[in-house]
This record gives C-alpha cells, structure tokens and sequence, in this order.
C-alpha cells in the first residue's frame, strides 16, 4: 500500500478521541445508557433496555451497548445487584444505577466517554434530582445542557438522546419535560444532533387501586418498560439509528418468570404454607380451592409478605392451594403460579369414640412436645437445633424478632433421621431473636416447645471515610463519604459547633444504604458532622468530624 493510503487507512480507524478503533468502518455503533433506577431495573425485570435492544436487531440496526454494568437492583437483598433479568438474552451492557442523579453521578458522563467511546448517549435521568436533592426544573435542565458538553468535548460528533421524566407524581417532572422539549432542539446541531424521547406521552403512573406502567409510585412494570423502550427508539430513529418502535406496543408476560415453588403442611383446622420466591418478588398471593365444596380458586390472602403463611380452613375438608409472586402493584401472569398443593384440613377435636364394647384399634397420636431447643448464633444467622421426637415427621420452625417487636413467622422443616437442625440466614445482626419448634405428624401438631433467645452475630463494620459536607446556599446540606465493607447502612449525627452541644441523628424515611445524604432545615451557624457505620444493629465506626458552616 502506498504511504497516503496508509495514512488514510489510519485516519479512517481513529475514533473521536484519537484513540484506534478496530473494523471502525464496519463495527456497530457505541451506545451508552447513563440512568437511573429506572434504567438499571431490579431483579425479575425484563428492564427497557432489553426492549430497545431487541427491537434495534430486528429493525437490522445492530449496536453495541457499552457501559461499566451489566446487573440489575436486587431489592430483597438491600444494597445488592442481580443478574436475574426475565430473559438475560440482549446485550446488557450500561451506566445506571439505583438512585443515581445528574447532581450526583455515580457514572459521570465523561467519564463514560472515555471509558467507553460511545457513538450515542442516552440520558435518562433527573426523577433523583427533582427529590431526593430538591433540585428545581431549571437547575435539573442545565446539568443535561452541561452534560451535552462534556459529552461533545469528548466526541464532537456524538449523539444524544435525552429522557422524559415518565413519574408524574415527581414534582417538577412536567416543568423539567417542557424545558426538554424547548431547549433541548436548540442544542442541536448537523454534527451532534439532540433528540428528546417522549417517555411520559401515554405513561400512566399505578396505584394500589389502579392498573398503570408502573409497579410502586415511580418504577416501570412490563408495560412500563415497553413504552419507554419505545420512545427512547423512536428518539435513535430522529438521529438515523434503526426504524420506530411498531404499533400498538406488543407487550409480553409480566416479568418475574419464575414460578414459586410452595410446600404445605395440613394442622388442626389450618395449613401452613412455605414457598421459594422467584428473583424480585415483594410479596405474594395465595388462592384456595375448597375440592369437598366444589368450589373454585379464591385469592384468600392477597401480597403476603414473607415466605410462608398460616390459614384457617374448614376442618375435614380437601384443599387446593397455590401461590403467585407479585412486584409491588404488579402480579406474575397467569402461567407462573406454584406448583399445586392438595391438603386435607385435619379436625380441630378428636371424635367421640363409638359407644359399642367392639371399639376400633387406637389412631396414632399427635406427636409429643419438642425439647432440648438451642440456638447458636453465626453471621446474621441462628442455628437452631433440638431433639429428635420418634413420631414426628416435619417439625415447624418459629422464629420472630424480639429486638423489633415482630410477630412470629414459621418454617416447615422435614424430619431428618439424626438430631433435628436448621439455619436460619439473613436475619438482622445485634437483635435478640426468639425461637421455638413444633413437631408435626399426620394426626397433627404436638405442643409448642419452650422459646429460647438468641442473638445473630455480624461484622463490625469499620469507620466511614472521606467524609465531605458542602452547603450550597439555603438551609441545606449535603452529606458524602465512602462506603464500607459489611455496613448495612449508615447514621448521620450533626451538632451545632459549640461547647455542651450534644450529637443529633439526622432523620430518614428509610435507612441510608448509600454514602451521601441530604441534611435538611439547618439554621445559619456552623456544625460539625459525623458518620456513623452500622451492620444491622452493630454499631460500627464513626468517621472523623467535618465542620461546616451553614450561610
């Protein structure tokens, strides 16, 4: 090759940012989604991602979705990520993350640009701005204006596709929509084009009492899913990327495609039911059938918490029995229920034994009182053990937790052939917890044993790091440190910065699992402020002090 056709040659296989692109002119474009809880998705979730995927290869517009995840949220466990996607065949490659924000990124968009040398970005974000940081439409606005900066400082070519704000319950979100749609065409240009997708036209926010897209306040079922998908491609085709999503929208089975899987134990005019919950499951409903009636299938306890669940039914009678797993206001379709269980309800009281001298043999007894009840704490877990009784062919296991008041829960236990055990995982660290078990056999249930106290261990976690507080005007303060391995979540204690002043802890809704918070209603004065770790209920370490002062 002649050296022009060399240089042309490397000139061609360059990317924006100079660096060597391999097959540049035939490899698929970079696209890189930055988001929010909305765009990551939890556990069960087909997420909008998989939509706009799926629909890119059939529209024969192949791209290569780029970014530092891959995992959904896992909301059972906390602080957590999941790979359990209702079906896990699409690239799953991004950058967003439950709770992120512009006004705090966990992935901020140059640093995505160089990491990852996208053709095209999509930003959905901006729900966590408006709330979590009382962060008003226009500031919320100029952050994405911002955004669309450094993006092209880093590839002056690239394209950009912003996002609705679909929750209309968000305050702002139909302020900050109307400033997209105005000043977003502005930004445009022949060499970088911007494109709004309109996430929020037909997208109806769910209630307990009514059917939407959503499956909590703010977070999208299936459906929910299907309809940003399709507007974010309708935005790709704008900027020539694929065709528009087809309609009417097709949408799919309800995520959570894994069915429970129940097993039941028939008492005295009651059964007890224990089930293994698919990947995102916040609850479930169970449904009888009451087979001696001939009667059909009734939900009879609708979003049980948990993963088992005692009823009340008619002594003597057949029962059917069925479980089907529910995200919040969405339930599983019809096709993933339980397995079905068939139990007998066992009578309440023995009969009266026939008044003839010729009686029957004896019936087998219910099985004798369980003793000998320990419980050995491990890392936020029991292990609870007992004596074997002879007749006994399950055991029912009660736990609750004494520490927060709880009532009790049971697990089924099958009766093993040496001495009778069972660890108890994921139970809350520094809190007292009771248990106590029942042996059970086909004639019913023995009495409950004595209740032994027990208290699970954990780590202690350590002190927090990099502790920073910034007050940007106003009354507010907004509190940042580095998470630290085993916290379950964190404490943030503020005193006014004066001789005798005690330490306050700062009230939240719900426990702070990540490292930054919002302090607000703080008077003009200076404060010191600390960060306390926690596991569970173990008091970990307390970070160094800052001292701010509020003006």
């Amino acid at each position: 090759m002649r050296p022009t056709l060399i240089a042309l040659a490397v000139l061609l296989a360059v990317s924006h940012g100079g660096r060597p692109r391999a097959d540049a002119e035939t490899a698929p474009p970079r696209l890189a989604i930055i988001g929010d809880s909305i765009s990551q998705g939890s556990a069960g979730d087909y997420s909008w991602r998989y939509f706009a995927w799926r629909h890119l290869q059939a529209a024969d517009a192949p791209v290569d979705f780029v970014g530092p995840e891959q995992e959904l949220w896992d909301l059972s466990a906390g602080d957590a990520i999941s790979s359990d996607y209702a079906d896990p065949d699409f690239d799953q490659d991004h950058a967003s993350r439950w709770g992120d924000a512009l006004a705090w990124p966990q992935h901020p968009i140059g640093t995505v640009m160089a990491d990852h040398d996208p053709d095209i970005v999509v930003i959905e974000l901006g729900t966590n701005d408006l709330t979590f940081f009382h962060q008003t439409p226009e500031q919320t606005v100029v952050r994405v204006e911002a955004w669309i900066g450094q993006a092209r400082a880093a590839n002056p070519q690239v394209k950009v596709v912003v996002v609705e704000i679909v929750g209309v319950l968000v305050p702002g979100a139909s302020e900050f929509n109307a400033l997209l749609a105005e000043r977003m065409p502005g930004l445009s240009t022949a060499e970088s084009p911007v494109a709004v997708a309109r996430a929020a036209d037909g997208f109806v926010t769910a209630t307990p009492s009514q059917e939407g897209d959503t499956w909590d306040p703010v977070h999208p079922d299936t459906s929910g899913q299907v309809k940003i998908a399709a507007a974010v491609c309708d935005a790709l085709a704008e900027l020539g990327l694929g065709a528009p999503y087809p309609r009417p929208l097709a949408v799919p089975a309800e995520g959570l495609r894994v069915p429970p899987t129940l097993s039941g134990l028939a008492g005295l005019g009651t059964v007890s039911l224990s089930w293994d919950p698919p990947p995102g499951a916040t609850g479930h409903d169970v449904w009888t059938r009451d087979v001696t009636a001939a009667g059909a299938w009734t939900l009879t306890r609708p979003d049980v918490a948990g993963t088992a669940a005692t009823l009340g039914l008619t002594s003597g009678h057949t029962y059917e029995l069925r479980v089907r797993a529910r995200k919040g206001y969405s339930v599983a379709a019809e096709d993933m229920f339980s397995n079905t269980v068939t139990l007998v309800v066992l009578p309440e009281t023995d009969p009266e034994p026939p008044a003839s001298p010729s009686r029957p043999a004896p019936q087998p007894a219910a099985p004798s009182q369980v003793s000998g009840v320990t419980a050995e704490p491990g890392r936020d877990s029991l292990t609870v053990s007992w004596q074997p009784v002879a007749s006994a062919t399950s055991y029912l296991l009660w736990v609750r937790d004494a520490g927060a008041y709880a009532g009790w829960s049971s697990t089924l236990v099958p009766a093993p052939v040496s001495a009778p055990s069972r660890t108890l995982a994921g139970l809350p660290a520094g809190s007292p917890h009771q248990v106590r078990v029942q042996a059970v056999n086909q004639v019913g249930v023995g009495l409950m044993s004595e209740t032994v106290t027990a208290t699970p261990g954990g780590p202690v976690p350590a002190a927090p790091k990099g502790l920073g507080a910034v007050n940007r005007g106003g009354t507010d303060v907004s509190v940042r440190w580095r998470r630290v391995a085993d916290a379950t979540h964190y404490v943030v204690q503020v005193r006014v910065a004066k001789p005798g002043r005690h330490w306050q802890t700062v009230d939240t809704p719900e426990p702070v699992t990540g490292p930054r918070l919002r302090v607000p209603g703080l008077s003009k004065r200076p404060y010191s402020i600390r960060v306390v770790a926690w596991h569970h209920r173990l008091e970990g370490g307390t970070s160094k002090t800052v001292r701010l002062t509020v003006r």
